[in-house]
Parts: structure tokens; sequence; C-alpha cells
């Protein structure tokens, strides 16, 4: 897999106020790290789980006999998918009992702009502006006001707050060799 280095003439601004509604062409139930990944990035569910599976797993998903299901995905493996579509972005801990409601009315002016991920316990969820999107809404993007949880702990939050070209994520559509190397040139 070909990842790109961070070059500073290709960086620029993620868009401000912007999540997607989460496309689940998948036969599984929806997970809230593909959800998030998926809403952020603005790709299918089918493509989060792999760019998710594949920073787990460290190869590709077409290697893995059969897909195990993404559930109770890190917030190291988020970050790291997410990179693979050319976001990048800083985390920050919260320590006390931070609910939802008190993190949206507190935010900083970058987490206000940018587009975030929330961590709330096992789950997380995609914050951008005054638009929400996780698994409890079932991926549609609604009102913050509106956003389910709202008394659930907020433990981290991630900042994507620059966007890179994305990466060749390596997906069950792509054919590979027996050494790994694409061989539909991508």
């Amino acid at each position: 897999m070909h990842t790109p280095f961070p070059n500073v003439h290709s960086l620029r601004r993620p868009q401000p106020h912007l999540l997607h509604e989460v496309v689940n062409d998948t036969l599984d139930r929806l997970y809230s790290g593909p959800c998030v990944v998926a809403a952020i990035a603005g790709v299918t569910v089918s493509e989060a789980s792999d760019a998710l599976r594949y920073v787990r797993y460290g190869m590709p998903s077409s290697n893995i006999p059969s897909a195990p299901p993404l559930n109770r995905t890190t917030h190291q493996e988020i970050e790291h998918a997410l990179w693979l579509f050319g976001f990048l972005g800083s985390w920050r801990s919260f320590i006390g009992e931070r609910t939802l409601t008190s993190y949206l009315k507190g935010r900083s002016n970058v987490e206000l702009t940018f587009p975030c991920v929330v961590a709330l316990g096992t789950q997380h969820a995609a914050v951008n502006g005054n638009v929400f999107c996780d698994v409890f809404s079932g991926g549609r993007v609604v009102d913050i006001n509106e956003a389910p949880g709202r008394r659930k702990r907020v433990s981290h939050v991630l900042s994507l707050m620059s966007q890179l070209d994305p990466s060749d994520v390596v997906s069950k559509a792509n054919k590979f060799n027996a050494a790994g190397i694409s061989t539909t040139g991508a």
C-alpha cells in the first residue's frame, strides 16, 4: 500500500459543517467505528470497514478468509483509518464527568469549525459544527440539538484540522497477487 508522506503544499482544510449520510451497503449491522469514518470521509460503510480492517489486521481485507465484525474499534484505529482517507488531527482527553451536552456547549473554535470524533464510552460519534451522526441516529445526519445520548460521558475528542489527498485504501474490490501488490493499477 502506498501511503502519502505529509506534504505541506498538499494540506488543505476540511469542509466546515459537513457530515455525510452513512450508506450501509453491507449486510452487517452498523457499528460505531465504520459509521464515524463513513460520515466524516464520505465513503460507504464497506470502504470504511476495509480501511479499519487494514489498520487492525495489517493486511488487505481480501486476504482475510472471513471478515470479522468491527465492534469495539479503538481511538487509534479510527484515527489511522481517517488518516488513510486523508484526515489529520489530534486527540484531546477530558478528565472528570463531562457529558455530551456540556461538551457541545463548551467546544473550542477549532472543534466548532472542523469535524471531530467524540468518544462516548465504547461508542464514537461524528460532530461537525451543528450537525451530529452516530449509530443511534441510524447513520443519519441530525441537528446537534436532536442528538441521541446527550447524557453520555465524553472521554476523548479527535479534532480533524487538516486534510491530505487520500491514499490508496486497500479494499476487496482491488485484486492482489501473492506478494500483496495490486494488479488493478491502484
